[in-house]
This record gives structure tokens, sequence and C-alpha cells, in this order.
């Protein structure tokens, strides 16, 4: 008797360790308002683009990383690699030092034969000084840049690796010191991407700025609908009553730039630019969690309408030339 119940015990504790993650829109929301409340919080001073408050919100990301590793089996490192962290040195211009900055990735590998790349810059502007003798200082949070995108890209991320939507593998990036020059996404397609033995990728998403739905209108703007051939049908025109407002291209000032520049379709989802934007009103307070949530759901929904067999890439005339003129520094 003994043994068996034994055995019930490991039973009942395995299936609490895969059932401690509830998907409910109520559950799906509470986390994503922990993880904002983290990631655009005072203490971390604007997670400056190569700082070490940077390196603390990649503290806070890899720790959520982890938990997931702990409880999923089909999450984990990028193969032949032991970290979820890729630090590298950065010039900084302001004082000609050399900076460290850092892109932290994982992988969801889901025998799939076909890899999608997901990515958020988790970086902002940092702060100013505005009284040295009080130790005052003025913080741009950036709750919208890009805290929204990381926490998005956080909360999808627990979804896909709950063996969801499986049939493609996934690679999260969440990238480092895109505010000064597109660094952590340009060191991907660089040194990374190169180098990786993983099925066949076949599109990019990209998040940055997704915080401010309905800021004007109740639409959410998705460039890139024509970097491969049945995209634009794919995305929907409207989507739980929220219109979609779907663009070609997109100019060269986000993550996706670098895998546009190595022949990869994107999507770029994006609420726009608000009047706080690069300012100290960038705060908490002004998030839209129901539109973050709503983001997360729509890319769910079109990953589960992608034929990979359709996605050919395309190049667009429209925006090309910038594309090109810009982008041959992040080709790999």
């Amino acid at each position: 008797m003994k043994p068996i119940i034994n055995l019930i015990l490991v039973l009942c504790i395995n299936i609490n360790l895969f059932s401690q993650i509830s998907f409910t829109n109520n559950d799906r929301q509470q986390r994503i308002i922990r993880d904002m409340k983290v990631l655009s919080h005072d203490t971390l001073m604007g997670r400056k683009s190569a700082s070490k408050y940077e390196w603390k919100a990649g503290n806070y990301i890899i720790n959520e990383l982890n938990k997931l590793k702990s409880h999923q089996s089909n999450i984990n490192f990028l193969p032949a690699y032991d970290t979820y962290r890729f630090a590298f040195t950065i010039k900084n211009y302001e004082n000609n030092n050399k900076d460290t900055t850092a892109d932290i990735i994982a992988y969801i590998d889901n025998n799939a034969p076909y890899t999608i790349i997901i990515g958020a810059h988790y970086d902002h502007v940092g702060y100013e000084i505005y009284d040295s003798t009080k130790g005052q200082y003025l913080i741009y949070n950036g709750a919208d840049d890009n805290a929204s995108g990381t926490v998005g890209l956080l909360e999808l991320t627990r979804h896909l690796s709950n063996k969801f939507l499986t049939n493609y593998n996934y690679i999260i990036c969440f990238w480092g010191s895109e505010e000064i020059g597109l660094y952590g996404s340009a060191y991907f397609c660089q040194k990374i991407l190169p180098n990786i033995n993983v099925p066949p990728i076949i599109l990019y998403i990209n998040y940055d700025m997704i915080g401010s739905l309905g800021y004007k209108k109740n639409i959410l703007t998705i460039y890139g609908t024509a970097t491969a051939n049945n995209l634009k049908d794919i995305v929907p025109n409207y989507y739980d009553s929220v219109k979609i407002n779907k663009l070609p291209t997109a100019f060269p000032f986000s993550d996706h730039t670098c895998f546009y520049a190595n022949n990869i379709p994107y999507l770029y989802f994006t609420t726009g630019l608000p009047k706080t934007y690069h300012t100290i009103k960038d705060e908490i307070n002004l998030i839209n969690f129901n539109g973050i949530l709503f983001t997360i759901k729509l890319t769910e929904h079109i990953l589960s309408q992608l034929n990979p067999q359709e996605l050919q890439f395309k190049k667009i005339k429209l925006h090309h030339y910038i594309h090109t003129g810009i982008a041959l520094y992040f080709k790999s």
C-alpha cells in the first residue's frame, strides 16, 4: 500500500507542477500587470541601454524563464548554448568607453519542421539628474516603450512553453540596447543567427510599444504584411472588434530591421507613438493592459493560421531603398 501511496503523491506533485500556470484572461492580465510593475519601477532607473539597470531588468526576465524551465520540458537554451544571456560590448559615444549589454534568448523546441523568432527590446533611455545635491532624478520608466512589449513577450512565452501552438519551434528574444542603435538584434543577426542549428526560420515577430491601444483610436498597427506572400491575408482586418491597420513594411527603426536585411519576413506589432513617448510621463498608469493581452491573443491567432509553404520572403519597393541602406550593417 505504501508504494501506491507514494506513487499517487508523485503523480499529484507532477500534475500540480504542470497546472500551476492558468491561462484565464484574468490570470494572464494579472501576470502582465505584475511584470509591468517590476520593469517600469523607479528602482530600475529607466533601464538605460548597456547599464547596470538594463542588466537588472534582464535578471528579472531570466528569473521568469527559469520558472518556466523548472516546470516545462520544451523551453531551454538555444541549441549548443548553456545560457539565456548573450553579453557583448558596445561603444558608449557619450564617454568613449565600452559598455556591456546583453540579449536574453530562449528556445522552445516542439520538434517542429519550422522556427519562428519573436522579440522585444527591454531597454529604455534611463534617467537625468534633476538635483544632484538632493539625489533627485528624472526617471524615464518607459512603461509603453518598451516594458509593454517585454511583458507581452513574457506572457506569450508562458503560453507557448505550455505546449500551445506546437506546429513551430520558437526562438524568444529580449533585445538589449535597442534605443541607441538596434544593437541587440544586430548582434543576434551577425553573431548568432548564422551559427544556430534549428529548423528553417520562416518569420520574425516584433513587439515594440504595444501598451497604448485606444490612445487615439481603437487601432493596432501591424507592419510587414507584404514581406511574405500571404501575410496580408492571414492578418485580419478586425479582431475582437479592434481594427487592424495593416501596412506593407516599416521604416528601419526597430528590431525587425536586421531580419528584413537577412530575407526573413516580419510582422511588427505596435500601438503607435503616444505623446508620452520618451518622456517621464510614460508610466504604468497610462498602460492599457487589456490591449496588451489583446495583442498577445491576436498573435496567437495569427500563429494558428500560418501556412509555412506560403511564407516566401518578398522585397518591398516601398521603403526598400531606406531599409537596404541602413540595414546593410545589420546583415549577418
